[in-house]
C-alpha cells in the first residue's frame, strides 16, 4: 500500500518550472502558445511535470527529461499521467480526443495538484481498455475530451512490471 499524497521539495518545484518552460519551447510554433485556460502556456507542462516527479519518486522510476515537438508516447513505460487542479469531488480524468486517437498507453493515472506546485495527490488509475469502455465526451473550455469520473477509477497507482500492468493500492489517509 502506498501513500497517495506527495509533497514536492523546492528543488523538485524548480525542476518542474525549468522543464515546463523547456517543454513548451520545444513544441512546434503553432502549438507553443496554447494556454488551455491558463495565463501562461508553460503552466500545463509544469503541472504535469510535478505529477511526473511525484510518480517517479513513489514508483522508483526515472523522470523523462527529454523534449518532444508534439509529445511523448507515454510518461512511464506505458503509463500516462494526467493532472488536474480541480478541487471538487467531481474530478474527472480527461484525455483530449486527438491524444486518445494518437497515443496508446496501457493505463492512465489521475493526479491532482495545487496551483502552488507543492502537493500532488494521486486520485487513482484505470487501464486504457476500461477507460475506453466507460468514457464519455465532455467539452472543457474549447476542447472536447474523453472523460471518466474520478469515482470510477481504482484507488491505486498503476505501474508496469515485467510487461504486466499492476496497481498498488493506496493506504487510507
Amino acid at each position: 500500500m502506498i501513500n497517495p499524497v506527495y509533497k514536492l521539495s523546492e528543488d523538485e518545484r524548480n525542476l518542474a518550472v525549468e522543464l515546463g518552460r523547456k517543454r513548451n519551447l520545444a513544441k512546434e510554433a503553432k502549438l507553443r502558445n496554447i494556454v488551455c485556460g491558463y495565463s501562461n502556456p508553460e503552466t500545463p507542462h509544469i503541472l504535469g511535470i510535478c505529477a511526473e516527479i511525484a510518480y517517479a519518486k513513489i514508483t522508483n522510476r526515472k523522470l523523462d527529461e527529454n523534449l518532444y515537438p508534439i509529445g511523448d508516447d507515454s510518461d512511464f513505460d506505458g503509463i500516462e499521467i494526467k493532472t488536474s487542479t480541480w478541487r471538487g469531488d467531481d474530478i474527472e480524468l480527461k484525455v483530449k480526443i486527438s491524444e486518445f486517437e494518437r497515443k496508446y498507453p496501457i493505463a492512465y493515472v489521475l493526479a491532482r495538484i495545487d496551483k502552488n506546485y507543492t502537493t500532488v495527490e494521486f486520485i487513482g488509475s484505470i487501464s486504457r481498455h476500461r477507460f475506453d469502455e466507460i468514457k464519455y465526451i465532455k467539452k472543457h473550455k474549447f476542447v472536447e475530451n474523453y472523460c471518466v469520473s474520478g469515482k470510477q477509477i481504482r484507488k491505486g497507482l498503476a505501474f508496469v512490471e515485467d510487461n504486466i500492468l499492476k496497481i498498488a493500492d493506496f493506504q487510507n489517509t
